[in-house]
């Protein structure tokens, strides 16, 4: 078979998952801090321009002393500031669904990968429709800031490796050469890939040994040097913001230690239980979606299947098991190198999806493996594939229903929820001065800056206002029922007027305006 009908199925099958998800594209879904960060970045792009901003994200708006974003790359927000000078885009619905064709951008690679492994056009679609349907990808589909990007490069990257180890010496050469460029521009895009990558193409090396399609160790090592050489690219990029070397290094020194041995934005200990527990059970938990006894159960069954292989089908399954164990031995490079950086993020769910492509493999080789055991044994064929059938669709749905795809009567009701709370703070935005600030009692505050366009200050005491060198010219105020909240709200009866109060479920809130 050729890929014209395996990737038709795969297209269908994604719109029906796209479309729910660019219908409501607002900053309530998904790893929605980033998202707002990178649209306020091309506000400021398209503002500022490039060359004043030096090519950095400055991810607030109306700072008096703009503090622009140096600790990671920043390709993904310069693009969105292209986006917006070239076609001046305003809505969020363009940049959704650009993340989005990027995204099926990174399916399609993935489903050359599992083709190219296994041989099999149907291994590559079972393993496509894991990934498409786990709620990691949901997740990640349509991140206007790195993710959709990351994952389309990574996928990208794994491809062209594993593609090049096929070719004939001149061609892999070729390939090789426009590999090193892909992980460049890898580098460019985030730096959360380089040590999987690197750890893929070495594992890659040990476990598939072919005489006739072996990549040179010494060609290997040639690869790291283009993430070596995308960071120095970034690193010069600082330097020209900083105005020296010793300022750039001071300034890496302190995000390299915060993201290894320093807690600098989570009261977990960093020690030996949290990581397990935090990091590394708990991440594994949520992308293969179901308790650890039924994934026990399910791992006895497939020994179980497997010893009833025939030798044949033994040999077929055997390049898929290697890449499943590849993947997952990458998947958890980041949580080992940055493990101060995994416990913090631990309940921000943009660390699973290093995972993703584990968690996929995993689900298609179980079911790959089944499916193979009952095309050995033709007793009862009908009964077993109807079934495998009703089994890979729990697996499939299961993910959905994880997810917080608008599909669901309760997630459609959330979204819908929402669009009351962003046009409160659309109000806002028409009521409130360009310099005005706007206090809120609430962390993930990104997205109100976006859309109200106002500085936001984060207050969430009574002591903490009290301590403001002036009060913020607006307040949004979260009614928690607690302590801090309850007292918070008297100070602020004093000093604001009430303006408005917005019925959102999710965000029921009071919209307050300084005395005069």
């Amino acid at each position: 078979m050729n890929n014209k009908l395996p990737i038709l199925i795969l297209a269908i099958v994604y719109i029906f998952i796209a479309l729910p998800r660019v219908m409501f594209p607002d900053l309530d879904h998904g790893e929605e801090w980033g998202d707002s960060e990178a649209m306020i970045a091309g506000i400021n792009f398209e503002k500022l321009g490039f060359i004043k901003t030096h090519f950095l994200p400055l991810l607030r708006l109306h700072e008096e002393k703009p503090k622009f974003y140096t600790h990671y790359p920043g390709l993904s927000q310069i693009l969105t500031g292209v986006y917006r000078r070239l076609f001046h885009f305003n809505s969020l619905y363009p940049y959704r669904t650009i993340a989005v064709i990027v995204s099926f951008i990174g399916v399609l690679f993935w489903y050359l990968t599992i083709k190219l492994i296994t041989r099999s056009c149907f291994a590559g679609i079972l393993a496509s429709l894991f990934y498409l349907f786990n709620p990691f990808f949901i997740y990640s589909m349509d991140n206007i800031a790195s993710l959709s990007y990351a994952a389309a490069s990574r996928n990208l990257c794994i491809f062209t490796f594993i593609y090049a180890a096929h070719q004939a010496e001149e061609k892999r050469k070729k390939y090789l050469m426009l590999l090193w460029f892909l992980l460049v521009i890898d580098s460019f895009i985030t730096f959360e890939y380089i040590l999987f990558l690197a750890s893929f193409f070495v594992l890659f090396k040990i476990f598939f040994k072919r005489k006739d399609a072996s990549i040179k160790w010494r060609t290997i090592f040639c690869l790291f040097s283009a993430p070596v050489f995308g960071f120095f690219l970034h690193f010069a990029q600082n330097v020209w913001h900083f105005g020296s070397i010793g300022a750039t290094l001071a300034d890496f020194k302190d995000i390299v230690l915060k993201r290894t041995v320093q807690t600098y934005d989570t009261s977990q200990a960093i020690n030996l239980k949290n990581w397990i527990d935090l990091v590394l059970i708990r991440n594994f938990n949520l992308v293969f979606l179901f308790p650890y006894f039924v994934l026990f159960l399910g791992l006895f069954f497939t020994y179980v299947v497997y010893q009833n292989l025939s030798a044949a089908s033994r040999k077929e399954i055997k390049p898929f098991s290697k890449l499943f164990l590849i993947l997952t031995l990458c998947g958890i490079t980041w949580y080992i190198a940055f493990p101060a950086h995994s416990i913090a993020h631990a309940f921000v769910l943009f660390l699973p999806i290093h995972l993703l492509l584990c968690a996929a493999a995993g689900f298609s080789l179980f079911f790959y493996l089944i499916y193979l055991y009952i095309r050995q044994n033709k007793k009862n064929t009908v009964l077993k594939i109807s079934v495998w059938c009703i089994a890979v669709v729990f697996v499939l749905f299961s993910g959905v229903t994880k997810s917080d795809l608008p599909v669901t009567r309760a997630n459609i009701e959330k979204a819908e929820d929402f669009i009351i709370f962003r046009n409160c703070l659309l109000t806002l935005k028409k009521m409130a001065k360009e310099g005005d600030t706007i206090g809120v009692n609430y962390y993930r505050s990104p997205f109100m800056h976006y859309y109200t366009q106002r500085s936001i200050q984060n207050v969430f005491d009574k002591n903490s206002l009290e301590k403001l060198p002036a009060l913020p010219q607006y307040f949004i105020l979260i009614p928690y029922s607690n302590a801090p909240t309850i007292d918070l709200y008297k100070e602020l009866e004093q000093k604001y007027n009430q303006i408005m109060a917005c019925p959102s479920g999710r965000f029921p809130s009071v919209f307050l305006k300084l005395k005069e």
